[in-house]
């Protein structure tokens, strides 16, 4: 086996624990996006490689994945949004957690701050069906748990697999 490469055994439990997640039961209408098709690399066959993408066939469809800043981003819509928290002079989501579930809803002073509230609202704003964060629970206050409730929100607590 090559290393690296994804078994059809784990793919089904991590679609199981995804899905789990998100509280899916219905997936006949995904079934073709989601069913195994083993590693299957796209690079020598689909035009304008990158390296930050990763091209799936899916019956005969093309699925692109790209991994950008928020900055490349700007201007497009996407049918999901994952942003993964990074750390530049302070942890981010961490930092915006309070304005993120409306707890706080003062403008902040701090330049840095404003700067990424606003990087915040261009990736919160482009995804059509699905925006996801992925942030250190350390960072998410334990008063908060609960309050995503009422914003709409799940947590969904990864290290508990």
């Amino acid at each position: 086996m090559i290393e690296n490469e994804i078994t059809e055994g784990a793919w089904n439990q991590s679609l199981t624990t995804l899905f789990s997640y998100l509280n899916l039961d219905d997936l006949t209408q995904i079934q073709e996006f989601i069913y195994f098709e083993g590693d299957t690399s796209l690079a020598d066959t689909v035009n304008n490689v990158c390296a930050n993408k990763v091209y799936t066939d899916v019956g005969g469809r093309i699925i692109e994945n790209e991994v950008a800043t928020i900055h490349a981003v700007k201007g497009e819509t996407h049918a999901a949004t994952l942003v993964l928290e990074t750390k530049f002079r302070s942890i981010d989501l961490k930092s915006l957690i309070d304005y993120i579930l409306a707890e706080n809803i003062t403008k902040p002073t701090a330049a840095t701050k404003i700067k990424f509230m606003k990087q915040l609202y261009v990736a919160f704003s482009r995804p059509e069906h699905l925006l996801c964060l992925a942030m250190d629970k350390s960072g998410f206050p334990p008063e908060h748990l609960g309050k995503q409730d009422y914003a709409g929100w799940k947590i969904c607590d990864l290290t508990m697999m």
